[in-house]
């Protein structure tokens, strides 16, 4: 069954629903003013400098002979994904031959940071190899930087001895060290910190006399490691180190700790969490610190929780504290959500204006985290706080995708600083943000900074933004309704200024339900004033491939707004769609007649007995592409167009 109703035009009254489009030309205006305010064009700034160099990207190139440092230009090599920190390793073991010792060290001797936090688990049966070793005369240190910046590694999967192990020339059995780490060794110049690890995994099912030192971050360390914490949350029983030995006088027993095995170099500012290092049945093989096991170099601000850990097979010099409650032996570096678990790496400075200020792309994924906090500090939750963008940021900075859209709805205020010269305003901007995964609240999953929005966003510009969803998070979703857009999912009663947007919205090929999509939200009601969403920008839902899946029967596509919420009134002034859009093109199943409303400004509007929504100087420039929808059972198709008809 194809289209059984299309309906072009300005206004069409359907029961006691209105959609409004707009019509190409301006709305004339009667007095300067307007004519003023109509004018939304904005100078973009497309000089963004990226400074960072992800290793997915780096690792083709690779070779003995290849100039890493001309490749990197001083750029920092950004792991963006466990499938990072897994080639990582495996390139860097001992048994890789493809490169040579050298390459190696090198590779190990430059700047690494975390783009985002790492869930290990994706990998399955991927494990991480430890980083260097000491075989003969070849050691291999890790002598660069590793900057977590404040994310975690949840389930840190080492890899098995039969995956470790090697045969040397004389035919016997070696290990690439006596550590195992996830980093054995760090060099003098070597430097780890502000990252966590998240019960992390090591289980060996083969015994190995020199295969004695274990820990979870580092093996020996002559450099600096700082601000860095493990948390092991599986209990006695099923967390801590599994290791086989062979059961030797208590004084030959393997040792292990929980960070650092050997200090030689400066170890601060540190904690570790959980019942014991080394599993409940491999105790009796088994010496352990909750810490650090040797040290004859500096230490400082170490401390452990004493609520928790329960092995007493040690002496501990370590301070004990209960860490849910905080601390007085970390330093300020560190936060304290005191309703959400132990001490983090992530807190936004709070200016005098109470506002909690933004600086970097780091910061606004750490952002998207503490709004989803339940603890309250200044007597206000974050989610109800204000923020400021301070600067401009490049989301290249973090992993691609690194932005999820939080659950929780965002109350308070978000404002872009603003620079003023020759009376032009120019506003922060949000630069390469790319959302791919959405969140999910019942039978609705929404995509955008934010799911639900009935705060005030001003003053910001978006260049260069995608939203695609991953089609692996939302194929079991077909019958929910999605709500997209780059501010919000679905902004209730939002004030909404100033909003400049060059960007992307991506849905062909998802196998997306039916949804509201336009540039700034899905749905909305409130104030919004001064948008533009510019002629290089597109939102294309496209082909769709629904197989026999059933869906809801309503899609709401408009160019800023897909429609208007039917509680809460809109006002819509002085917005101008200069973008590209493309209809569904899908063979449907539907319980009853599928609605698809496409409009060049708002998909659909919804006045009804009491609200009434004000709509002025609104102007669409963009090019609406209609395409084919029919129908696996012959269900009605009525497909509403308020704008030309193109491509039909």
């Amino acid at each position: 069954m194809e289209i059984k109703k299309l309906v072009v035009g300005l206004f069409l009254m359907v029961g006691a629903f209105i959609l409004f489009t707009i019509p190409n030309e301006k709305v004339d205006s009667q007095t300067d003013k307007f004519t003023i305010e109509q004018q939304l064009d904005y100078q973009f700034d497309s000089t963004i400098i990226d400074t960072y160099y992800p290793y997915s990207s780096l690792r083709p190139l690779i070779n003995n002979t290849f100039n890493i440092e001309e490749e990197l230009k001083g750029k920092t090599i950004l792991i963006e994904s466990s499938t990072d920190l897994y080639h990582w390793s495996w390139d860097l073991s001992y048994k890789n031959t493809v490169l040579n010792h050298a390459k190696k060290q090198e590779l190990l001797s430059k700047n690494y940071a975390l783009g985002q936090d790492i869930d290990y688990s994706e990998r399955k049966s991927a494990r991480f190899v430890p980083i260097g070793y000491s075989v003969e005369n070849e050691v291999l240190e890790f002598t660069g930087t590793f900057d977590g910046r404040g994310f975690e590694i949840t389930n840190l999967y080492f890899v098995v001895f039969s995956e470790y192990y090697f045969i040397d020339e004389t035919m016997q059995v070696k290990v690439p060290s006596n550590y195992f780490s996830m980093f054995s060794y760090v060099g003098v110049s070597g430097s780890i910190q502000n990252v966590g690890l998240i019960d992390p995994i090591i289980d060996l099912e083969n015994e190995h006399p020199d295969l004695k030192n274990y820990s979870f971050l580092a093996g020996e360390n002559k450099g600096l490691i700082e601000n860095v914490y493990v948390e092991d949350t599986r209990g006695l029983n099923e967390g801590g180190i599994r290791a086989v030995a062979s059961l030797v006088d208590p004084a030959l027993r393997k040792t292990a700790s929980g960070i650092v095995h050997t200090n030689k170099g400066t170890f601060k500012d540190s904690y570790y969490v959980g019942e014991s290092v080394v599993n409940s049945d491999y105790n009796n093989v088994f010496l352990e610190q909750p810490l650090l096991y040797s040290n004859t170099g500096n230490v400082d601000k170490l401390v452990f929780d004493s609520t928790i850990y329960k092995n007493g097979n040690g002496n501990y010099s370590t301070p004990q504290e209960n860490l849910h409650l905080g601390s007085q032996v970390l330093s300020n570096e560190w936060a304290y959500y005191h309703d959400d678990g132990f001490p983090k790496l992530y807190k936004l400075n709070r200016n005098d204006q109470k506002q909690y200020e933004i600086s970097t792309a780091a910061e606004l994924i750490h952002f998207s985290k503490l709004i989803t906090l339940r603890t309250v500090i200044h007597n206000k939750p974050f989610n109800e706080s204000d923020f400021l963008l301070t600067n401009s940021i490049n989301m290249n900075d973090v992993s691609k995708g690194a932005y999820k859209t939080p659950e929780t709805e965002f109350k308070g205020k978000f404002i872009g600083s603003t620079t003023i010269n020759n009376e032009i305003e120019t506003y922060a901007q949000i630069n390469n943000l790319y959302i791919a995964t959405g969140v999910l609240d019942g039978e609705s999953i929404y995509y955008g900074l934010f799911s639900t929005y009935s705060g005030s966003f001003e003053n910001i510009v978006f260049y260069n933004a995608t939203i695609k969803p991953n089609p692996n998070q939302i194929e079991n979703f077909t019958s929910s309704n999605f709500y997209l857009g780059f501010i919000s999912g679905k902004l209730i009663n939002a004030t909404i200024k100033n909003i400049f947007i060059n960007g992307t919205i991506d849905l062909e090929n998802s196998k997306i339900g039916a949804f509201r999509v336009g540039a700034l939200a899905g749905e909305a009601s409130g104030s919004i004033k001064r948008v533009l969403f510019n002629s290089t920008s597109s939102i294309n839902v496209g082909n769709q491939n629904y197989l026999d899946q059933t869906m809801n029967a309503s899609f709401y596509q408009g160019g800023i707004i897909g429609k208007t919420s039917s509680t809460s009134k809109l006002s819509l002034y002085n917005v101008v769609n200069e973008a590209s859009m493309t209809s569904l093109s899908a063979n449907t199943k539907t319980a009853i007649a599928l609605n698809y409303h496409f409009g060049g400004i708002i998909g659909y509007a919804n006045n009804t007995a009491t609200i009434k929504h004000n709509f002025g100087l609104m102007t669409n420039k963009g090019t609406m592409n209609a395409l084919i929808i029919t129908s696996v059972d012959s269900k009605p198709i009525n497909y509403y167009l308020g704008e030309k008809l193109l491509n039909p």
